[in-house]
């Protein structure tokens, strides 16, 4: 949905729906950090098997199309006299409530009686099941997203790593070197979108990290777990 509203014709069919309907549109957009936020779709990407690719491939991919500088993944809403926008920190709402800043920025009261709900986000798929799933694409030469079994092969891959516990070792890609190169490569242009949108410094809102790397090395693996993955 996101990216949609980098796509003009989309943009335009979304704000004339709702216009048409009698409603005012606001584009709630939560900003995060783009080191965490590569890392975390990079995950997604290839548990899902979507394309089979490094870390360092997906990061560069995400730099050329715009996927996570936020002025280019919002230039069809910055300014744009048909829609509001509000933006927000996503670090900043994860620790004091997600729901309850979200709930906030739709015009909910104070007191409004909301119920909790379950923790509904996705996991790290872990070291594991990234191996796997590049191991499953490698196999089928990138063409799994096209076969007809596909969505019946996601379904008993998800089952199997997820039964066996693949989820307990996050995978990160980061070591301290991407993330800082990351962090500058994107360090102008937030710290103009922080300072025009969210009132703060860039690295008031998001403090520097440590990260170190962690993947699923074959060479160090124990047979059990070769034969778990095969």
């Amino acid at each position: 949905f996101a990216f949609s509203l980098r796509d003009p014709a989309k943009v335009d069919a979304i704000l004339t729906f709702f216009k048409r309907h009698g409603y005012d549109v606001t584009v709630i957009a939560y900003i995060r950090d783009q080191p965490s936020s590569l890392n975390s779709s990079y995950v997604q990407t290839q548990k899902r098997l979507y394309v089979r690719q490094t870390f360092e491939q997906f990061v560069d991919e995400c730099a050329e199309k715009g996927r996570v500088d936020p002025w280019r993944l919002l230039e069809l809403i910055i300014d744009n006299p048909r829609v509001e926008l509000s933006v927000g920190s996503f670090e900043r709402a994860m620790k004091t409530g997600l729901e309850a800043d979200f709930a906030r920025r739709i015009g909910l009261p104070a007191d409004a009686d909301m119920k909790p709900v379950l923790d509904v986000r996705n996991p790290n798929a872990g070291i594991k099941t990234v191996y796997a799933a590049q191991e499953i694409m490698r196999r089928t030469e990138g063409s799994i997203q096209k076969m007809a079994a596909y969505k019946k092969v996601y379904r008993r891959f998800r089952k199997h790593f997820e039964s066996l516990g693949w989820t307990d070792i996050p995978y990160v890609g980061l070591d301290q070197e991407v993330y800082a190169r990351i962090r500058e490569y994107y360090r102008d242009s937030n710290e103009r979108f922080a300072e025009r949108f969210l009132g703060a410094k860039w690295e008031d809102l998001v403090p520097e990290r440590s990260y170190e790397k962690k993947v699923f090395d074959p060479a160090t693996a124990s047979q059990e777990e070769l034969d778990q993955i095969s």
